[in-house]
């Protein structure tokens, strides 16, 4: 195991150019050494407090980062206590963070460090082409939907105008002689990030799922108060909340619908996307373990869903 002095050397140069956050969590104290079973994760009694957990002996010991720092004397600038504060920001990305894992790619890059797959690419690419499209044509509809926008893309009229599309809008954004190459470069940096979006609205079809299954339970147990009692509140939460999640897409969607000003601020608009894509997927990883636990569950009244 390497020193404390090594480790805390690891740490200070593991930091990026310009204040950038390091590649990984590297800290010094053994604390943070001490065993290969430890982590960091939010306080399960519904405070989110930060906290260190460390297993030894089958026993885990739950320690407030709050608590560390005054325990062991870490001055507020020592590379430890920076580490620390690195790690309470990343919590707002990643469930679990353990000592030597890299940073997340919010903090590092701005991407998202979630699964992207190109299916997610491809509906965001067709996204802003029909965008594009339309804006040519001076219809201001917004299209969302993957499979009505997989058909529209798939339209040889649509298609043809492409072309025309992206040359316009590079002479209307006043993108110089090389403009069409930098709006395609605009195009697939904006598409990335939409692309994360669509990959977290996977998670209101498991939302779907879950109250699905929920009412098919309650069906299922009609006849038994005590598990109508449990499955009609849950029922309605699940409700409220998928409602909420379905207004906050949408809204999302029309902000970044006026494709045009978008592409002709895209500092500003790439901030406001990732910054909202965050704040979405910090709440929606919450319902995970939601996910597991009813994603075997069979809509049946048998002994194990009792």
């Amino acid at each position: 195991m390497a020193s404390a002095d090594a480790a805390a050397s690891e740490a200070e140069t593991q930091a990026g150019p310009d204040g950038a956050p390091p590649e990984r969590f590297a800290f010094a104290h053994k604390l943070f050494r001490s065993s290969d079973d430890c982590l960091f994760r939010r306080a399960a009694d519904g405070s989110k407090e930060p906290v260190f957990v460390l297993t030894i002996d089958d026993s885990e010991y739950v320690l407030p980062l709050d608590g560390i720092k005054a325990e062991f004397e870490l001055a507020e600038d020592s590379p430890d206590a920076r580490m620390l504060a690195l790690v309470e920001e990343a919590l707002h990305y990643q469930r679990v963070i353990r000592p030597g894992d890299p940073v997340p790619r919010e903090m590092v890059t701005g991407e998202a460090s979630w699964e992207i797959t190109d299916d997610h690419r491809r509906i965001a690419h067709q996204r802003i082409n029909v965008q594009l499209t339309y804006w040519l044509a001076g219809d201001g509809e917004l299209i969302t939907d993957p499979d009505q926008l997989e058909q529209i893309a798939g339209d040889p009229a649509i298609r043809d105008k492409i072309n025309q599309a992206l040359e316009r809008a590079a002479e209307h954004l006043g993108l110089g002689a090389n403009g069409k190459e930098i709006l395609l470069d605009h195009i697939e940096a904006l598409a990335e990030d939409l692309a994360g979006i669509e990959a977290l609205r996977d998670y209101l079809d498991r939302i779907r799922m879950i109250r699905a299954k929920v009412d098919g339970l309650a069906a299922a147990f009609k006849d038994e108060m005590s598990v109508l009692d449990l499955a009609l509140p849950v029922a309605r939460l699940t409700q409220v909340a998928l409602a909420e999640f379905e207004d906050e897409f949408e809204l999302l969607d029309a902000q970044t619908g006026e494709i045009i000003a978008v592409l002709g601020n895209m500092e500003a608009q790439t901030k406001f996307i990732r910054d909202s894509r965050d704040s979405l997927h910090e709440r929606l990883v919450d319902w995970d373990e939601m996910f597991e636990k009813f994603g075997p569950a069979r809509v049946s009244s048998s002994g194990e869903n009792a």
